[in-house]
């Protein structure tokens, strides 16, 4: 649903006939959605058991291909939010824009339901040395 309504604002039409005032109806989604995604990815951290035979833990999660996109699908909201607040953005500014962008990423959220993720997270864990 998040990745809908983030294409839609991207629509000129319904973005005009949604209004871009702060706290229009995109901006309440998308608050609900960053903190259910918070809530999520907490819920994962602290949920991690420690396995020192597998060497499983809340920092092994943390560092996992789906643990650094979770963590990517909010920050920048956060991000944007703390220096919205601060005065250093502008919500008119190029730069907003790039953090709206960057939303995408909540895409590989996804990856539970989608297989091609799976294998992008045993590639970067192959080559994790190298990166």
């Amino acid at each position: 649903a998040n990745v809908i309504v983030v294409m839609a604002e991207s629509v000129p039409a319904i973005d005009k006939f949604v209004g871009n005032s702060r706290g229009n109806l995109f901006d309440c989604f998308e608050a609900l959605s960053v903190l259910t995604f918070s809530v999520e990815y907490l819920l994962r951290l602290f949920s991690v058991s420690k396995d020192k035979q597998h060497l499983y833990s809340r920092l092994f999660y943390a560092t996992t291909f789906f643990g650094i996109v979770d963590l990517v699908a909010i920050a920048p909201w956060y991000v944007q939010q703390v220096l919205e607040a601060t005065g250093y953005l502008s919500t008119d500014s190029d730069v907003a824009t790039v953090f709206r962008i960057v939303r995408v990423v909540r895409i590989l959220s996804l990856e539970r339901f989608v297989t091609a993720f799976t294998v992008l997270d045993n590639v970067f864990r192959a080559s994790q040395e190298m990166l």
